[in-house]
C-alpha cells in the first residue's frame, strides 16, 4: 500500500519481483525470509490466508507448493499485481481487498493464517491479531512473523541496503507483545534468523485455556 492507513505505514515495494529479479541483496534477503515462512506451516493442500499479502510475495509460492491460498491486502493494485503473478506463475491465488482489523470471513475458516511483516507496522495490532486468530481453525496454525526484537531497527538497515525509503512506525517485534493480544493461542515454536534479524513464530489458537 503506498498510502498511510488507519493500520500503520506499509512498504509499497513489490516483493515479488524484487524477490525475482532484484539485486543480489534483494534476492538473497527475500529468498532467506521466504524460506522461513515457508518451513513455519504445513501448506501443501490447506486452506491458507496470507494477511497483507501485497503483491502475492508469500502468496503466489505458497498456492505453487500446493496451498489454496487467500491474500488480503487494502490495495487494489497489490491485489492486481498478486494476480498477475499467478497467472504468471501457472496458479490461482484469491485476492480480497480488505482490511486485515476487519477480515471479510467466517469464524475457522482457514487450516494456516499468515500475518508476516505486518503487525510491527501498526501501533496497536491488536484486532489484527484477533481477527487473525478468529479465522484460523482451532487446529489450524498462526504464524506471526517480523523483526528479531534485538535488532529493532534491522528493517530500517535492510531496506537501506536495498535502495528503499525508509518509511515506517514499526516497534521492535516480541513475542510478549503478540501474546499480549491474542485471546486463546499458545506459542508453539519461534524461529530466529540473526543475521537477517527476523523471527518466525506459530501458534496454536486451540481455544483451551
Amino acid at each position: 500500500m503506498a498510502q498511510s492507513t488507519p493500520h500503520g505505514q506499509v512498504d509499497p515495494a513489490d516483493y515479488y519481483v524484487a524477490a525475482q529479479s532484484g539485486s543480489r541483496a534483494e534476492r538473497t534477503f527475500h529468498a532467506a525470509r521466504l524460506r522461513l515462512l515457508q518451513d513455519a506451516a504445513n501448506t501443501s493442500g490447506r486452506r491458507v490466508l496470507d494477511v497483507g499479502s501485497g503483491a502475492g510475495f508469500l502468496a503466489v509460492p505458497l498456492a505453487v507448493d500446493g496451498a489454496q491460498v487467500t491474500g488480503v491486502d487494502l490495495s487494489p493494485s497489490h491485489i492486481a499485481a498478486m494476480d498477475s503473478h499467478a497467472d504468471a506463475a501457472g496458479v490461482e491465488v484469491e485476492g480480497v481487498v480488505a482490511s486485515a482489523a476487519a477480515l471479510p470471513f467466517d469464524d475457522e475458516s482457514f487450516d494456516v493464517v499468515y500475518l508476516a511483516s505486518v503487525v510491527h507496522l501498526v501501533s496497536e495490532p491488536g484486532a489484527l491479531l484477533r481477527e487473525a486468530e478468529r479465522v484460523c481453525k482451532r487446529d489450524g496454525q498462526l504464524v506471526v512473523a517480523g523483526p528479531w526484537r534485538f535488532h529493532p531497527k534491522s528493517i530500517k538497515a535492510v531496506k537501506r541496503l536495498l535502495g528503499k525509503k525508509v518509511e515506517t512506525t514499526s516497534w521492535p517485534f516480541t513475542v510478549e507483545r503478540v501474546q499480549r493480544y491474542l485471546l486463546r493461542s499458545r506459542l508453539v515454536t519461534r524461529t530466529v534468523d540473526r543475521p537477517m534479524g527476523y523471527v518466525v513464530t506459530v501458534w496454536s489458537p486451540d481455544r483451551r485455556k
